[in-house]
């Protein structure tokens, strides 16, 4: 998972740096990056922080939402295990009052 994540962040920056570097090259930013490129990388290295903390929430919530529903699976399965043993204890209880 965490490989995973580590990959589509090294993705995510290519393909960040790539658009960046068209609009530089298109003339929308030549003359703001020319004069202040600081701020520019400043702003892009804010900008994947920014993406990357909002895809680690996405995948701790997914994460949240299966361990949420694994235990909600794993309470009907204890629910289904005591009726089945509450049935049991009254089924051998008629039998040893219908013996007795």
């Amino acid at each position: 998972m965490l490989l995973l994540l580590f990959f589509f962040f090294l993705k995510l920056v290519n393909v960040i740096c790539v658009c960046f570097s068209l609009l530089v090259q298109m003339g929308g930013l030549r003359e703001f990056y020319r004069s202040s490129p600081e701020i520019v990388l400043a702003a892009l290295c804010v900008l994947i922080v920014y993406l990357f903390n909002k895809m680690e929430k996405k995948l701790m919530r997914e994460r949240e939402e299966k361990e949420e529903a694994m235990r909600k699976e794993e309470e009907k399965k204890e629910k289904a295990m005591r009726e089945k043993e509450i049935k049991q204890a009254v089924m051998d209880a008629l039998n040893e009052k219908g013996i007795r």
